[in-house]
């Protein structure tokens, strides 16, 4: 004897008008012009478009040159009215991207002048904490 199952097709939900949206408008800033954005997945804002903000190379150049006659960088910071910070980083990969000397092939030894007290470790303690 064959029995006849029917097969109850499922109803189809209907997708939503509503899909989910990761990105929403969340204000406006006044003080760049542009819209603020929401991403609600990782619950953060954000600008689609951000401007590059920055200084000249001019002014760059400028406080390397300052930084080549001896002039700390505070000095330099106060004289072009940025923040030293930003100097020491330009200085400092103005430096990274010299290169670096040939030495001549019979040298055994070199001498620098008012650096190397800066270049050895104290050999006495001090402060609180002798032992």
């Amino acid at each position: 004897m064959e029995q006849i199952y029917e097969i109850k097709k499922k109803k189809q939900r209907k997708k939503s008008k509503k899909s989910f949206k990761r990105y929403i408008k969340r204000g406006f800033c006044q003080k760049t012009g542009k819209q603020r954005w929401y991403d609600k997945l990782e619950k953060r804002f954000f600008f689609k478009e951000y401007s590059k903000v920055g200084y000249s190379n001019q002014r760059k150049n400028k406080a390397i040159a300052l930084a080549k006659e001896g002039n700390s960088f505070r000095a330099i910071g106060r004289l072009l009215k940025i923040s030293h910070t930003c100097v020491y980083y330009w200085v400092r990969s103005f430096c990274e991207s010299l290169q670096k000397p040939d030495f001549p092939a019979g040298c055994d030894a070199m001498e620098l002048d008012e650096m190397w007290h800066f270049c050895q470790k104290k050999s006495k303690k001090s402060g609180s904490g002798l032992q």
